[in-house]
């Protein structure tokens, strides 16, 4: 009985140097001894690997269930009219999950090649590129006050292959028969037309979008296949003045208050002034007169004697 053992203590260890756990919902690439990333793919459950020559890296594993990815950046804007910048904050979220059907050119699995940081640092980046181009072009109130022709626009640059303003036919499928609204443009729209675009038609790209697994040629989208993920939505959560901004417009706002208040103070004198002159009094003190009633002297000043006998007849002796 002993040398039946021996083969059967061989082959536990094969099967325990083999196997591997994939979890639910998860896919791995396992790597050859040496870190050489084999050409194949793993999908959840019990799977087998070459026993002593290949392995699976817990960095090598991932999950098809969605993930929470937080975008937060600063962009500027700049006002056509008044040429003034503004600084905002935008925050997003992004939820997405790992695609085990990307691969690189040479056959392996797209997501080992991109971690974490890189996932997190690179979508900010494109995303902060395509608002901060849109900034160049609109005023900031157009990013406060329109996010969801904003928001349309990012789910449909970073989901399709080509999102609904290279194509805008597509969303005629997606219009009510008694579609009442504007008129669906026939070629690309240009940069400065898309927001409104996106605002006028979100509700049919809206729906666009939720089909878009149904159309493999929509998918995955370039976004999508550089970082080897499968984008299922992006939310906007905020777009608002930054701190400095804020402080910048509070200073600009009482700078215009102090402004108006001496046009009116102003204007007030002036009116005065040619009522005490109307009066007999010379301008001088005249000029004393309307800045004692408005304030902007004290009652007990010393005046010119000349004149001074007219102005208290006038002004009732004060």
């Amino acid at each position: 009985m002993e040398w039946i053992i021996f083969p059967i203590l061989i082959a536990a260890v094969l099967v325990w140097k083999a196997a591997y756990g994939i979890p639910t919902a998860g896919f791995a690439q396992p790597t050859w001894i040496g870190g050489r990333r084999a050409k194949r793919v793993l999908g959840d459950g019990l799977r087998f690997v070459v026993p002593f020559l290949q392995q699976v890296p817990d960095d090598h594993v991932f999950s098809r269930k969605p993930r929470e990815l937080p975008i937060n950046f600063s962009f500027f804007t700049c006002d056509p009219k008044s040429e003034v910048r503004r600084e905002l904050d935008f925050s997003a979220l992004v939820l997405y999950r790992d695609d085990p059907n990307i691969m690189t050119d040479e056959g392996y699995l797209r997501r080992t090649e991109i971690t974490d940081k890189i996932l997190t640092d690179g979508l900010t980046a494109d995303i902060k590129s395509v608002v901060g181009r849109f900034g160049g072009l609109h005023s900031w109130d157009v990013f406060i006050k329109n996010w969801k022709g904003i928001e349309c626009y990012l789910n449909g640059v970073l989901r399709l292959v080509k999102p609904p303003h290279v194509r805008p036919h597509e969303i005629l499928r997606y219009l009510p028969e008694d579609w009442s609204g504007d008129e669906v443009p026939v070629l690309e729209i240009p940069w400065e037309d898309r927001l409104e675009f996106y605002k006028t038609f979100s509700a049919p790209i809206g729906d666009l979008l939720r089909d878009e697994l149904k159309y493999p040629e929509w998918k995955p989208s370039e976004e999508e296949k550089s970082f080897g993920i499968d984008i299922i939505s992006l939310s906007i959560h905020n777009v608002d003045f930054s701190p400095e901004s804020k402080q910048a417009i509070e200073e600009e706002g009482r700078a215009v208050d102090r402004i108006s208040a001496a046009e009116a103070l102003h204007e007030a004198k002036v009116e005065m002034l040619g009522s005490y002159t109307e009066k007999g009094l010379e301008s001088r003190d005249a000029l004393d007169a309307a800045e004692r009633d408005l304030g902007q002297i004290n009652k007990t000043e010393t005046h010119r004697v000349q004149g001074l006998e007219g102005l208290r007849s006038i002004i009732g002796g004060r």
